[in-house]
């Protein structure tokens, strides 16, 4: 299956207007008038030694990136730039900055050199990260949540040595907003995903043809939560072929290949048996 272009993930529910300042404007995230600065700690065993653990390398569904001691996983946001932050207002309810409250400490994992801190207009220090301002994600409730990675196109994990993570792996399902139906079920790019009646919420039934239009969303392991879906209404089927297909609410999700970008729904209505789903796992029969 061709790799989907574009990196849009886009917000469900309360989040939506918190959210919408994030994405990659300027307006409530815009960090003129700042006195911000960045400074490195120092990579001495004894400064990292005398100072708590800021940030530390945990194991997630993207791999080994960066969290805080408690394993709740950090974001870097592309606008920054490297330089002071940028998300504010709004932008800081949704994202709130991950704050020094002293030098920040290297855990397991991670290079104290590349540690240093940045002044946020209020005065408080937040922590970076080669040069990159760290974020939480207020929808991610518990250690090894990663909701936030490509939400808008520009928010993104961030591995032990600093480079950025802007893969988005198979099987990670979302909500996306559209004119035509609300939140409905998609892929953490955008892309509607479907379910189909003869199913019957059991395993999956298109093959041969109908596979080649429909293709399977696969995963290679568990299932991934984003923003707006329900993780316990996940689940797994084995396809013929071996593979892995994600079903939600116990149906198996589709791709329909018509749809060429994010928020495209070409295949809702098909022959009355093709359907979008909302985020409670309910075929959208309209």
């Amino acid at each position: 299956m061709a790799r989907w272009s574009g990196r849009k993930m886009l917000i469900a529910g309360s989040a939506v207007a918190m959210l919408a300042a994030c994405g990659g404007g300027s307006s409530d995230n815009a960090g003129g008038g700042s006195s911000s600065s960045s400074s490195s700690s120092s990579s001495s065993s004894s400064s990292s030694s005398s100072a708590a653990p800021s940030v530390k390398v945990s194991k997630t569904a993207l791999g080994d990136v960066l969290t805080d001691p408690s394993g709740r996983t950090l974001y870097m946001f592309d606008p920054d730039k490297q330089a002071a932050s940028t998300c504010y207002d709004k932008c800081a309810q949704a994202w709130p900055p991950l704050e020094a409250t002293g030098t920040p400490g290297a855990g397991t994992g991670t290079d104290a050199s590349m540690l240093g801190t940045t002044t946020r207009k209020d005065g408080s220090k937040q922590v970076t990260y080669g040069k990159w301002p760290l974020y939480y994600f207020a929808p991610d409730k518990k250690a090894g949540d990663v909701k936030g990675q490509a939400v808008g196109g520009v928010w993104w994990v961030v591995s032990g040595d600093g480079k950025v993570v802007r893969d988005v792996p198979k099987g990670m399902i979302a909500t996306t907003k559209v004119k035509e139906y609300g939140e409905i079920l998609a892929d953490a790019n955008g892309r509607t995903v479907y379910m189909f009646d003869p199913d019957k919420q059991k395993a999956s039934t298109c093959y041969g043809e109908c596979e080649a239009a429909w293709p399977p969303v696969t995963t290679a392991g568990k299932p991934i939560a984003g923003v707006g879906v329900d993780e316990s209404l996940f689940g797994t089927v084995k396809r013929k072929d071996g593979t892995t297909q994600v079903t939600y609410g116990k149906w198996p999700l589709y791709y329909f290949t018509p749809d060429k970008k994010p928020g495209d729904v070409n295949g809702q209505g098909v022959k009355k048996v093709w359907w979008v789903m909302d985020a409670q796992g309910k075929p959208i029969r309209e």
